[in-house]
């Protein structure tokens, strides 16, 4: 069941994704369509702009391929096995990969942290720079200090 869940979803988020494309849009209409769905409440007027612009120049067999991986890369079983300390950061309005599935993913994994950056979606290290660098800053002097008493 949880499968049939997971092959819905997926087909579901290929729809909306291509949607544009496959009306005949160009990649700018796709593109204001997949920012704006992704962006948080937060996200400046000259972030989304620029995220438009920027994904306005992938090429529609591109960005095909790459929404074809995204829905079938898995490697949720493998997550326990990295040893290493991970910094998971997650906006508050992800709607692609929900804070619920950033918790499963760190309690997947012995030395990860999650941290919820509020306000932020889906592109949190761009919408909120600032508090994506101190999250990251505060992470890897965490992970000095440790390294210091090893």
């Amino acid at each position: 069941l949880e499968f049939r869940r997971v092959l819905f979803r997926s087909r579901e988020f290929l729809v909306q994704r291509l949607a544009q494309l496959d009306d005949g849009k160009c990649m700018k209409s796709a593109a204001k369509v997949a920012i704006n769905s992704i962006k948080g409440p937060c996200a400046s007027l000259d972030f989304v702009n620029t995220a438009i612009d920027v994904m306005a120049e992938i090429e529609p067999s591109v960005y095909r391929k790459m929404l074809s991986c995204l829905v079938t890369f898995d490697r949720y079983d493998e997550q326990s096995l990295i040893a290493q300390p991970v910094c998971l950061i997650a906006g508050s309005h992800d709607s692609n990969v929900p804070v619920k599935t950033m918790s499963k993913m760190r309690d997947k994994m012995p030395k990860a942290s999650l941290t919820v950056i509020e306000g932020a979606g889906h592109l949190v290290h761009s919408e909120m720079p600032a508090a994506t660098n101190k999250v990251l800053v505060n992470f890897l002097d965490k992970i000095e200090s440790m390294q210091k008493w090893d």
